[in-house]
C-alpha cells in the first residue's frame, strides 16, 4: 500500500522550492488521500483490537454474535453449537470438547447423545440454521 504522507511531503517540498503549480495541486491531492488513509488505518486497527480481545468493550462478547447460515470449519464453531455435516442432511450434531491427545473435536448427535464421534477441526460443516 502506498504511504500518501510521504508523497504529500515530497510534493510539498517541490512546490515550496518553486517547481510549479502542479506540485502544489499534487500536494493537496495527496494530503486528502493521506487523511483518508490514516482514518482507515485507525478504524481497522480498532476493529482488529476488538477482534483480538486487546480492546475490551461491553459489545465484545463473542458468544453474543450470531452464527450466520453457511459453511464453517468445525474448529471455528463454539462449543455446543449445532451443525449439519451437509447442507441438506437430516441429522443435527453438536460440537463438544476438544481432545488434545487425538487433536480432534467431540461431536455427538443432537437426538442421540450416546452416539459420539471425533472429527478433525478442518471438517467443513453447515451451521447457523434454525432448528
Amino acid at each position: 500500500m502506498r504511504d500518501y504522507w510521504k508523497l504529500y511531503y515530497a510534493a510539498k517540498k517541490r512546490s515550496e522550492a518553486g517547481k510549479g503549480r502542479k506540485y502544489s495541486l499534487l500536494a493537496e491531492k495527496y494530503y486528502k488521500l493521506a487523511q483518508e488513509q490514516s482514518e482507515l488505518r485507525r478504524q481497522s486497527s480498532t476493529m482488529m483490537g476488538i477482534r483480538l480481545g486487546v480492546i475490551k468493550d461491553e459489545y465484545n462478547n463473542p458468544y453474543d454474535e450470531p452464527v450466520y447460515e453457511g459453511f464453517y470449519v468445525l474448529r471455528n464453531l463454539r462449543k455446543g453449537e449445532l451443525f449439519k455435516r451437509k447442507m441438506n442432511a437430516r441429522k443435527v450434531y453438536v460440537k463438544g470438547h476438544y481432545d488434545r491427545a487425538s487433536k480432534t473435536f467431540s461431536v455427538y448427535d443432537y437426538e442421540d447423545v450416546n452416539s459420539e464421534m471425533f472429527a478433525k477441526g478442518s471438517l467443513k460443516v453447515w451451521a447457523g440454521f434454525s432448528y
